[in-house]
C-alpha cells in the first residue's frame, strides 16, 4: 500500500494484517490515496496512475478487505467510464 499523499509503496506484512483482522473480526476498507485522482486523466490503460490503482486493489485483496474507496471526480461521465474501462481491462 501507499501513503495518502504518495505513490511510494510502504512495507507491510499483509499476512499478519489479514490474520489479526480475522482474529479480531475487524473489517478494513482500503482508501485510495490522493495521488490516485491522476487516474481520471489517464490516456491509456498503461498509465502509471492506473498502475497505482491496480496496486491498491491487489493490496486490498491481500488483506481480504471489505471494500475499496475510490473517489470519483467531477468530470464528464465519458471520462469516468474511460478510466473505469482501463481498470477493467487490467484486473
Amino acid at each position: 500500500m501507499n501513503g495518502p499523499y504518495s505513490s511510494k509503496r510502504t512495507n507491510m506484512d499483509y499476512d499478519t494484517v489479514k490474520k489479526v483482522c480475522n482474529e479480531l473480526n475487524i473489517r478494513i476498507y482500503v482508501h485510495s490515496a490522493y495521488v490516485a485522482v491522476a487516474a481520471w486523466n489517464a490516456t491509456d490503460k498503461t498509465d502509471k496512475s492506473i498502475d497505482n490503482l491496480i496496486d491498491y486493489l491487489d493490496d486490498a485483496a491481500k488483506i481480504n478487505s471489505g471494500g475499496f474507496v475510490l473517489h470519483v471526480p467531477r468530470h464528464k461521465i465519458d471520462t469516468i467510464v474511460k478510466t473505469l474501462n482501463f481498470l477493467n481491462d487490467r484486473v
